[in-house]
């Protein structure tokens, strides 16, 4: 069930680390350029498999080292920057190479190739990863990344980010973040669960027992803010991190419910029923209302806030059925979004800005995941498959998470922005309003 259809639901119900990844430092790299790729252009890269820098390893850290190097692979494709170029042996006997050196890999079509070897320090391990070019077989960087076993994974993502720094330009570190969602554990209730952005490792963060709905992330990642029936009504809750302690934010009579915070963290703004309508107030970051910034006696929910801190977007049945409508921060001038289609909800704005991702009710009887520009221009439909429901963006504003009922089950999907590379990162089923966490602070 879309939210905006259970918040019409419930308002009328309601009427009646042990040790840190070791940083690299400055002697452990060799640059010798950087590489600018051209733009829309998915740079074909190969990673093979670690090997080892001296001596011998158990069979079990053998298939560490295998997971790490296909953990850099699945990052890389993922970010939508690369074509990852897989082992092709028949490919090679047929070019006549029996060698998989540089040669090999790019007559596989890679122009890159990242190496990695690895040696066993005690409880963890040193890998030297070096990337290089194919063909002018330069040297585009090589690094030393250290961890535990057990943090493996993050070094690999470690590895990953370096190579988009070095063959994109950028560091976006989104393979450090994390995701949380709504999961159903009984047949009334929801808890909150934690995932890295791949869907790895998922652990719970709350144990109410009852429905914990729309977990929003406050900009440090330390804290979020979310619903949760814990005490018989819609309330909004405070999640503190890493302890996952939690304390009421706001218990109105009444809704409590769809928060989103200001970018800055020291507002939210959020739907309340106080005076019998579902009406968009903004409130503090201890709960306090600072300002009622709707009036009507329509459905207003679902605020997202611009980046800049200037706009809200949020869903309203203002017209007869739901639609997006953009107004000014204090509540003024407001001017409606979504033109097309008679069922459009749940906006999120793009940290970029310039983008607002939503869901629109499609002719196949489920929803489909859309953007459109803040003005109202460039309509685009990014999904075709499923049910698709609850977007919210990456904080590099490339990517969108989202739920989907497919095969049955609802599950994770993240996809970019241009509706390519769509990828299910969770399974099992009952999952649902997914938000994508910060970029965690050095």
């Amino acid at each position: 069930m879309n939210r905006f259809a259970a918040l019409l639901l419930t308002f009328c119900s309601v009427c009646v680390f042990h040790a840190e990844i070791g940083a690299q430092t400055p002697q452990d790299s060799v640059t010798t350029r950087r590489v600018v790729t051209r733009s829309g252009y998915r740079l074909p890269v190969a990673v093979d498999e670690f090997t080892l820098g001296g001596g011998s390893v158990s069979p079990e850290v053998q298939s560490q080292m295998r997971e790490m190097a296909e953990v850099v692979r699945q990052d890389l494709a993922f970010s939508g920057y690369f074509r990852v170029v897989r082992f092709d042996s028949l490919y090679l006997q047929y070019m006549g190479v029996s060698v998989l050196d540089l040669q090999g890999w790019s007559h596989l079509g890679a122009e890159y190739l990242g190496l990695g070897k690895v040696t066993p320090t005690g409880d963890g391990f040193r890998i030297v990863f070096s990337l290089t070019g194919t063909l002018g077989r330069e040297l585009i960087f090589e690094k030393t990344f250290t961890g535990l076993a057990l943090q493996r994974r993050q070094v690999a993502h470690q590895i990953a980010n370096e190579v988009i720094y070095y063959l994109w330009g950028g560091r976006t570190r989104i393979f450090d973040t994390k995701i949380v969602a709504a999961r159903q554990t009984g047949e009334k209730t929801k808890e909150l669960y934690l995932f890295d952005f791949d869907g790895f490792g998922g652990r719970a963060l709350t144990n109410t027992k009852s429905l914990c709905l729309s977990p929003a992330w406050f900009p440090a990642g330390d804290r979020l803010v979310f619903t949760s029936y814990r005490d018989d009504n819609p309330d909004l809750w405070l999640l503190l991190l890493p302890n996952n302690a939690i304390h009421k934010l706001s218990a109105r009579q009444g809704l409590n419910t769809s928060p989103a915070v200001w970018p800055d963290g020291r507002y939210l703004v959020a739907t309340l029923s106080v005076d019998g309508n579902a009406e968009l107030y903004l409130l503090t970051d201890a709960g306090k209302i600072a300002r009622r910034l709707t009036q009507s006696p329509f459905i207003e929910s679902e605020p997202s806030v611009s980046p800049d801190g200037r706009f809200i977007a949020f869903t309203s049945d203002r017209l007869g059925h739901p639609q997006v409508f953009v107004m000014d921060a204090d509540g003024n001038n407001v001017r409606r979004v979504t033109f097309q289609g008679g069922y459009n909800a749940s906006p999120v704005w793009s940290p970029r800005g310039d983008k607002i991702a939503f869901v629109s009710r499609n002719d196949r009887g489920g929803f489909d995941l859309c953007t459109v520009n803040v003005d109202g221009t460039g309509l685009a439909v990014l999904t075709t498959t499923g049910s698709n429901e609850d977007p919210a963006w990456s904080p590099d504003g490339y990517h969108l998470v989202f739920s989907s009922l497919r095969n049955g089950e609802r599950n994770l999907f993240t996809i970019t922005f241009d509706g390519s590379n769509e990828r299910q990162i969770t399974s099992g089923g009952g999952y649902s309003g997914p938000a994508w966490g910060p970029v965690p602070r050095p």
